[in-house]
Formats: C-alpha cells, sequence, structure tokens
C-alpha cells in the first residue's frame, strides 16, 4: 500500500511503500573500511595526543575536542579549527577509501532480495556520498524515500533532531521507510547506543521489529547488546550474517538471533 507524505529532506511530496524489512547501515567502519585513516586524521588534529577510541569511537569532532581538553590542559586549539583539520585530514586519506572486505557481496544478496539498503551515519551528506561513491557502494542505496539513501548528521540537525547516539535517526529512517522490520549494522559504541534505544523506542511506540548486528574490531569487544556479532577481520562472518538476518525462504528462523558469532555457531 502506498502513502503519501512530505519527505522533509528533499521538500518533496513523496510516495512511499511499506517495506517488510530495510537494512541501515553505518558507513565509517562498518561498510565503508576508513575507521583506521580516521583515527590517523583526528590523532594528527590533536596533535598526536591520546585519545581512548573504545569510548571514543564514533563521537563528533567536538566531542573527541571536549574530551581531550578535559584530560589534557595544554590542549587549547579552538574546536572549530580542530573539526576543520580532522576533515582536512579525512580528505587527504580520501583515496584509501574501500569497502569493507565481504561487503559488496553482503549488499548484493541485499539487493537481489530487493531490500532497502539506508546508510545512517554522523559524517555530515555531502561528504558521506563522496565516501561511498569512492568505495563504489553508492548505487546500492534505496533512494525512494531519503535522498540519496543516506541520513548525514547535518540531515538530522536540521530536521530538529539529534544525531547518535540517540535514538532519532534510525526511528526517523523507520518512519520514511514505512518498515515492518528494521535491521541495523553499527561498529562504534556511539553507533551501538543509536541502535539499542532506537530498538527500545520502536517496540515501545508499535512494537515494530529490530534486529541489530555488531561489526567488531579496531580492538573493540563485541557488544552484548547485539542479537548478531561479526568478526570484522572475517568477510565470511558478514556475509553469513547478512544471509541468515535477510533469509526470506522460511527455512530459518529470521527473528531469533543468537548472541554468538554465527560462524562459531554454525560449527557447534
Amino acid at each position: 500500500m502506498a502513502l503519501v507524505f512530505m519527505n522533509h529532506l528533499n521538500k518533496e511530496t513523496t510516495v512511499v511503500h511499506k517495506h517488510p524489512i530495510v537494512a541501515a547501515f553505518d558507513m565509517d567502519g562498518t561498510l565503508i573500511d576508513c575507521e583506521p585513516h580516521n583515527r590517523a586524521a583526528v590523532e594528527e588534529a590533536a596533535g598526536g595526543r591520546y585519545i581512548d577510541w573504545l569510548k571514543m569511537a564514533g563521537q563528533a569532532e567536538v566531542s573527541i575536542h571536549a574530551w581531550i581538553q578535559e584530560r589534557d590542559s595544554s590542549f587549547n586549539i579552538d574546536p572549530t579549527q580542530f573539526v576543520n583539520d580532522c576533515v582536512k585530514g579525512y580528505q587527504i586519506r580520501e583515496h584509501k577509501i574501500c569497502a569493507r572486505a565481504g561487503v559488496v557481496e553482503a549488499l548484493e544478496f541485499l539487493r537481489e532480495r530487493e531490500i532497502p539498503i539506508i546508510i545512517v551515519t554522523n559524517t555530515n551528506h555531502k561528504l558521506a556520498v563522496e565516501k561511498m561513491r569512492r568505495a563504489g557502494l553508492l548505487s546500492y542505496l534505496d533512494t525512494s524515500s531519503i535522498t540519496d539513501g543516506i541520513l548525514g548528521k547535518d540531515d538530522v540537525i536540521a530536521l530538529g533532531m539529534k544525531p547518535k547516539s540517540s535514538s532519532d535517526p534510525y526511528t526517523h529512517v523507520a518512519e520514511m521507510m514505512k518498515a515492518e522490520h528494521l535491521a541495523i549494522y553499527e561498529d562504534s559504541p556511539t553507533g551501538m547506543d543509536s541502535a539499542d534505544s532506537a530498538k527500545a523506542v520502536l517496540h515501545a511506540n508499535g512494537n515494530m521489529r529490530v534486529t541489530i548486528a555488531h561489526i567488531y574490531d579496531c580492538g573493540a569487544p563485541p557488544d552484548s547488546r547485539a542479537d548478531y556479532v561479526i568478526d570484522g577481520r572475517s568477510p565470511e562472518d558478514l556475509i553469513y550474517t547478512t544471509q541468515a538476518i535477510f533469509d526470506l525462504s522460511g527455512k530459518r528462523p529470521l527473528l531469533e538471533p543468537a548472541r554468538i558469532p554465527l560462524r562459531a555457531a554454525a560449527r557447534g
């Protein structure tokens, strides 16, 4: 059934169909293997100062700036300058951007089944589009309800909502896509906070099904809040987990995920 409503991102009336299941992916560190390069850019902007990435991964640059300043009185770089320096560092490293191993196969699996794919990121929209293009992944995104298939941090703020770690970005995607089941892929603590809180909100508001997959690497442990955990160093884990979550054949329970790595579960 088609629904007509105002798309606040492009200011146009859009016809949207209900989707039985929607895949919502974080970008940096999840679809795109750029986390080490991003961290290097931020550390360079911070003058080589220590950053606890287990706590700060996925945080906005201004939050990282505040975290450093609280712990180092000699850190006197202006916040705006720090953010600009981070962005310059990202741009210098753009040529290193590539898709995470296994991502193309996973996205092909979803496209073959006509499952909409959306990006939800704390990166601003324009830069996110460029990163996805450079990684060769932009064409996989569903653009029917959200501009370019990307909900960036600036998009969220323009809508009067809070970015991750708030539940707002994912609850907005669920509303815009009229999803009956939202599957979220995240890698950082900030992203997992957003996904977990969105799951609680969506369950409470409409008993909507939400599945969370956590990709862990770069020293981060698996997050116990995830329904599925994926070893980021293993393309097989990513592909197998995606097949398990989105298996529409009826042969496997779609919404009874195990809270252990699926590859290990398959061996057992």
